[in-house]
Parts: C-alpha cells; structure tokens; sequence
C-alpha cells in the first residue's frame, strides 16, 4: 500500500502565517513575547508565522486578541474578491466615521503596510509636525464653502 506524499502547506495557511508575522512586527512584538501570551513555544509561532502549521480556530481567536486584530484581519488576501470588496466597505466606513481611529488605521495599513509602522517609531514632535502637514494638505485639497 503505497502512501500520497505529503502536500506543502496551503496557499491559506502561507498567507494567514504572513499576516500574523505581518501584524506582529508592526506591534514590535517578538516571536517570543507572543508565544508566552499564547503559551506557546515560540518554534510554534515560527511555524505558523511560516505557514508551516495550520493555526486552529481557537489560537487564531486568541492571536487576533494578542495582536489586537480580528481573525478577518489575519485572512486578509486570501481571496483577492472579496478582498476588494472590504477595502470598499473600509473607506466607505472611515468616511461615515471620522473619529473612528481603529477603522482608519486598518484602511491606511491595508494601502500601505509599512507607514503605521515608520509612524509608530517617530518622536512625538515629529508626529505633531506630520499632523500640521497633514491638515495643510487638508485643507488645500478641500473645496471652498459657498
């Protein structure tokens, strides 16, 4: 009786891993850290991060808390249509909420992975300035009253 040889990981598991690794490095959180938040080995983390162990529906409940995420935010790009279709609902749902910060965040993180993580280890008044910036764009960009 001969055996299938043994398939690699799923497209999934490799893209769910990526957005784990992806979500806990932009927290500056070692693989170590959130191993003993998970009470986990941090080879365990390692081969989730690597897609090389499926992650259950219980430890992807309780890394999304970890990483202070949904378990949708770890599935994101799994299915490129419905993908698009979030990033729709995202921005129609920051402009409708303004003062939401958290929607904002994932809709500028999904754009552009890397800024929230520059952003995060610039000094305060350095953001402050950026702020000033950003409000002068603003405010160029935007249509006059009548």
């Amino acid at each position: 009786m001969s055996q299938e040889p043994k398939a690699g990981p799923k497209p999934v598991d490799i893209k769910v891993g990526a957005n784990i690794r992806a979500r806990r490095r932009a927290l500056h959180i070692s693989q170590e850290a959130l191993a003993t938040s998970l009470n986990l080995t941090f080879q365990q983390v390692q081969k989730y991060e690597n897609g090389t162990n499926r992650v259950s529906a219980s430890a992807l409940f309780i890394i999304a808390k970890s990483l202070n995420c949904t378990v949708r935010d770890l599935f994101a790009g799994c299915d490129e249509e419905s993908e698009t279709a979030n990033e729709v609902e995202e921005v129609a749902a920051v402009k409708e909420m303004p003062t939401n910060w958290l929607i904002h965040a994932r809709a500028v993180d999904r754009r552009n992975p890397r800024l929230l993580d520059k952003l995060a280890s610039l000094s305060q008044d350095t953001l402050v300035k950026i702020e000033g910036i950003a409000d002068a764009i603003l405010n160029a960009t935007q249509p006059e009253a009548a």
